[in-house]
């Protein structure tokens, strides 16, 4: 029944980053369960990620099912990358 709260936001972009990341963790789990179940299910969804990007990911910052903790380390790793493409662009 994981599945019936990402079916009713599905068209929202702002929850797209972070159902997409649940999803993917609930079929890691349920590989306990039945991993080729699980390895099938996780293919096609990595399959349907190509709307994620570095533009769209930022739409998670206003989620409210985002924890304050992970917003935390989100900001703390766009710091870090945007110091990384700095020093490599020169």
């Amino acid at each position: 029944m994981h599945y019936i709260d990402l079916w009713y936001t599905a068209s929202l972009p702002i929850k797209a980053p972070a159902n997409a990341l649940e999803c993917l963790k609930n079929m890691i789990a349920f590989s306990k369960i039945d991993s080729r179940i699980s390895k099938d299910v996780c293919d096609k969804i990595k399959n349907h990620l190509w709307y994620l990007s570095e533009h769209t990911v930022g739409f998670s910052f206003f989620d409210e099912g985002v924890q304050i903790e992970e917003l935390r380390k989100m900001v703390t790793h766009s710091k870090t990358e945007k110091a990384a493409n700095k020093l490599s662009l020169g």
